[in-house]
């Protein structure tokens, strides 16, 4: 890091921390938009986390926070919710609430299980709710 980035974080620093030498305390000096710290967790409306506007932020638990997520890493259907079963040659479609892994169903084809997922992820999830 250099010199001039060292002086330029801690002015950004000392803009909204103040320091009480005596106790070690710092405090903020910027509060949240609404006066007060949100109560549990903040959720990027459009999951990208370095879009902090104003409006794409809402107040989330952990849960909200994890139903407003995209598709795994690991998913091949290539939908949020819908896996192959080579078993019965159908698509399943399933959903986790409150910990509780749910069953949806099965179906001839793709459309028809993301539609099932969809339609729950409103259901149980509201505005936090998203399908890809």
């Amino acid at each position: 890091m250099t010199l001039k980035t060292t002086r330029f974080f801690a002015a950004q620093l000392r803009a909204i921390l103040d320091y009480n030498p005596e106790t070690g305390e710092f405090i903020w000096r910027l509060r949240w938009m609404t006066g007060e710290w949100p109560k549990d967790k903040i959720d990027h409306r459009d999951t990208v986390r370095s879009n902090n506007r104003w409006s794409n932020l809402r107040e989330a638990t952990q849960a909200d926070n994890l139903h407003n997520t995209g598709d795994y890493a690991t998913n091949t259907s290539g939908r949020k919710g819908v896996s192959w079963c080579k078993s019965k040659y159908k698509w399943r479609s399933s959903i986790m609430d409150r910990g509780r892994y749910m069953h949806l169903g099965y179906f001839d084809n793709i459309e028809n299980a993301a539609a099932a997922y969809e339609r729950a992820a409103r259901e149980l999830h509201g505005e936090f709710a998203r399908a890809a």
